[in-house]
């Protein structure tokens, strides 16, 4: 299922369920080098969160504060890659939940550090729903 297609089912099920009861937004901090991808999950997520969009390592440093509860991080991007960038922004904020969101399946060796660090998911773009990617963001608050 298409990315446009899941995103037109989740409006409508927010829309056909919004007698439910309101709920504070979580503050979610998104990295990743591409662009397109970046508008995507901003699209898909933005019901639910308050989101900081950054594109590289250095910005999201920059812009990361006490606000931000959950970071979902790209792997791979020029420069400074996921794994530095995971590691400043734990010095800069301890408690931030980071989530990794990577092109790459469990057997490239990037992935295989990461699996090795203390972050709060892995999802691999392209094989998870919309409505999974949501959830498990709203369960880490």
């Amino acid at each position: 299922m298409s990315i446009m297609h899941e995103m037109e089912e989740l409006l409508q099920k927010k829309v056909s369920g919004s007698s439910t009861k309101k709920k504070s937004k979580g503050n979610l901090l998104i990295i990743d080098d591409n662009r397109s991808i970046v508008q995507a999950l901003c699209e898909i997520l933005k019901d639910d969160f308050e989101i900081t969009c950054t594109y590289s390592c250095e910005e999201s440093i920059e812009k990361v504060n006490q606000s931000h509860q959950i970071a979902l991080l790209d792997v791979k991007m020029p420069g400074n890659d996921g794994i530095i960038t995971f590691n400043l922004l734990k010095e800069k904020l301890l408690d931030l939940k980071i989530v990794f969101h990577s092109a790459y399946p469990g057997n490239y060796d990037k992935v295989l550090q990461v699996q090795e660090m203390s972050h709060f998911g892995y999802f691999t773009k392209g094989e998870y729903s919309n409505q999974e990617l949501i959830d498990h963001l709203n369960n880490l608050l």
